[in-house]
Order: structure tokens, then C-alpha cells, then sequence
């Protein structure tokens, strides 16, 4: 099983380029988009942990403005390792 969480997720689109006008939560946000990818995906038990605080929010980085607007907490995923590349290629489907 591979664990990521929303924040690893949110920071891999936008250090691409993508989804960089998107807010990361309420509605439309790029948080919850990402959560109901994986749940409609692999269900509800891929959410194994919620509101875990952020590497960056922790050292009080400034990740979390500015180029990529990183969360300062964040939902963790686990998912089978061989649906990574599926992962991936849905989450570079948002704009």
C-alpha cells in the first residue's frame, strides 16, 4: 500500500503548473476535488487520516503562500502502490 497525503498531491499540480487559480478548500476547491477523486476511485477507506498538520506548516515555511499555496493540514490517503500511475494520471486531468 502507498500512502500520499492531499498536501503532497496539491503541491505535485502546482509545481506543474496546473490548478494554480484553484482555492484548496470550500466549494470548488482543489482539496476536496482531490478527496472525491480518491474516494470515488477506491472508496471511502482510502481516507485514513484527516487534518494531519503540514511538514511545511510545522518548520513555518512559507510554502503555504505564494507560488504554491500549499494546506497548512491535510487528508492522507492509502492506496495499492500499482494504482499510482492511475492516480496520477486522473489528477493531471484538473486544470
Amino acid at each position: 500500500m502507498m500512502r500520499k497525503s492531499n498536501a503532497y498531491l496539491i503541491w505535485l499540480l502546482r509545481s506543474c503548473g496546473k490548478a494554480v487559480n484553484m482555492p484548496n478548500n470550500g466549494f470548488g476547491g482543489l482539496g476536496p476535488c482531490i478527496a472525491q477523486l480518491m474516494r470515488n476511485r477506491f472508496g471511502n477507506e482510502c481516507i485514513v487520516e484527516r487534518d494531519v498538520p503540514t511538514d511545511w506548516g510545522q518548520l513555518g515555511t512559507n510554502l503555504d503562500k505564494g507560488q504554491f499555496g500549499l494546506p497548512q493540514t491535510s487528508a492522507v490517503y492509502e492506496f495499492p502502490i500499482n494504482q499510482w500511475p492511475n492516480v496520477l494520471e486522473e489528477l493531471f486531468l484538473i486544470p
